[in-house]
C-alpha cells in the first residue's frame, strides 16, 4: 500500500541534525529600468556558525553567474556576529549594484536596473562548516523589467520535509506552475557551491515531455512517476534519505526552468547494541551523533559536540566532513 509523504514546515532531524532551509516570499518581482529592487530571501538552520550567502543568476544554481557573495568573519564561539565584521562582494556587471544589507536576512538589493538584469536569481545559503546535502539550499526569484514582453515563468515549490518509515512507499510531490509539456528531472544531493561539490549530487530520475522515463540503478525497479512530475519510491531504504531536488524545464531560457528541494527522512527502528561488539556506531539518522556499545549497558548516545563535525565510523571518532564519505561527508571513494 502506498503511503503518502508526511509534510511539515517545521524542519528538524533527530538529535539536532542541522538542515539548511531557504525560503522566498515572492516568486516574481517587477521593477522599472533605472530603478532599484529587493529580491526577498530568508533562511533557517539550527547552527551557531554563520552561513555563506550567495546570489546567482541563471537557469539553475549550477548553471549561473555570480551576483553577490557574503559571510560573517569567524569571531569565535559565543561571540555575536556583526555586520561590521562581514565580507561582501559583488561581481561582473553587478559590481557596485548588488548588496545584501543584512546577511541574517539575505534579501538582495539591486540598484540602477538594466533591461538585461531581467532573469532568474537564486538565493543560495550554505552552512559555513559543512558542505553536505543537508547544509545547503537554494530558492529562485524571477526579476522582470517593466516594458519587456511578459512570459509565463516556471515555478516549482516542493514540500520542505518528507518522512517515511523504512520499507514503506513514499511519493515525492513536485507542485509546479506553467509546467505543461515539461522535462522533469529529480536529483539527489547538494546543489553546486563553488569548489565544494560533494560528489553525491546526481540525477535520480527523469521523465521527458514525451513521457519516456529513466531511473538511477539504485532505485530502478522500485521507482515510478505518478502523474507528470511526482516521484514514487517503493520500499524506502535508509540510503534513499537526503536532499532531493525536482527540476522542471519547459524551454532553454532562465524563465523556463526552476527547481526546489525536499529533505527525505527515512525513519528506522530504534538502535540496539544486541549482537554488536564493543565499539562506536554511526547514528543513521543524525550525522553529528553516534552510539557507544558496552556489554551490560544500554546504548550510549553521544554528540560530536562541535559544529561542523560528523562521526567517522571507519576511524571511530568525530571528524571533519571532508574526511567522511557521503551522505554525511564529502570524501571521495
Amino acid at each position: 500500500m502506498q503511503t503518502l509523504l508526511v509534510v511539515s514546515l517545521c524542519l528538524g532531524i533527530a538529535h539536532g541534525q542541522s538542515i539548511m532551509t531557504v525560503r522566498t516570499t515572492h516568486t516574481e518581482v517587477e521593477v522599472h529600468a533605472g530603478g532599484s529592487v529587493d529580491l526577498p530571501c530568508s533562511f533557517h538552520i539550527n547552527d551557531t556558525q554563520p552561513p555563506v550567502i550567495s546570489w546567482l543568476k541563471g537557469p539553475s544554481p549550477d548553471s549561473s553567474v555570480k551576483v553577490f557573495k557574503g559571510n560573517y568573519n569567524w569571531l569565535g564561539e559565543g561571540i555575536a556576529f556583526q555586520e561590521s565584521n562581514s565580507y561582501k562582494e559583488s561581481f561582473g556587471d553587478f559590481n557596485g549594484r548588488a548588496n545584501v544589507p543584512n546577511l541574517a536576512v539575505p534579501t538582495l538589493r539591486l540598484t540602477h536596473i538594466h533591461p538585461q538584469d531581467e532573469g532568474r536569481y537564486w538565493c543560495q545559503v550554505a552552512q559555513w562548516s559543512i558542505r553536505t546535502e543537508f547544509g545547503l539550499d537554494a530558492k529562485s526569484v524571477v526579476l522582470r523589467v517593466t516594458g519587456h514582453a511578459p512570459s509565463n515563468n516556471v515555478h516549482v515549490s516542493t514540500p520542505e520535509l518528507a518522512e517515511v518509515d523504512e520499507g514503506n512507499d513514499v511519493t515525492m510531490t513536485c507542485p509546479c506552475n506553467n509546467c505543461a509539456n515539461a522535462n522533469v528531472t529529480w536529483y539527489t544531493g547538494p546543489t553546486f557551491f563553488e569548489n565544494y561539490e560533494t560528489g553525491t549530487y546526481k540525477p535520480l530520475a527523469n521523465r521527458n515531455q514525451f513521457g519516456h522515463t529513466w531511473f538511477d540503478p539504485e532505485i530502478a525497479g522500485r521507482a515510478s512517476f505518478s502523474g507528470a512530475r511526482n516521484l514514487v519510491i517503493r520500499a524506502a531504504k535508509i540510503t534513499d534519505a537526503g536532499r532531493v531536488w525536482c527540476e522542471v524545464a519547459t524551454g532553454q531560457t532562465e524563465m523556463d526552468s526552476d527547481r526546489s528541494s525536499t529533505i527525505l527522512r527515512v525513519k528506522l527502528e530504534p538502535f540496539t547494541c544486541d549482537d554488536k561488539p564493543t565499539g562506536l556506531y554511526a547514528d543513521p539518522t543524525a550525522c553529528d551523533y553516534y552510539y557507544q556499545c558496552i556489554p551490560g549497558y544500554p546504548p550510549l548516545h553521544r554528540p560530536c559536540g562541535y559544529p561542523g563535525m560528523v562521526f567517522n565510523e571507519a576511524m571511530q571518532y568525530c571528524d571533519w566532513d571532508i574526511n567522511v564519505p557521503p551522505p554525511c561527508g564529502s570524501a571521495q571513494a
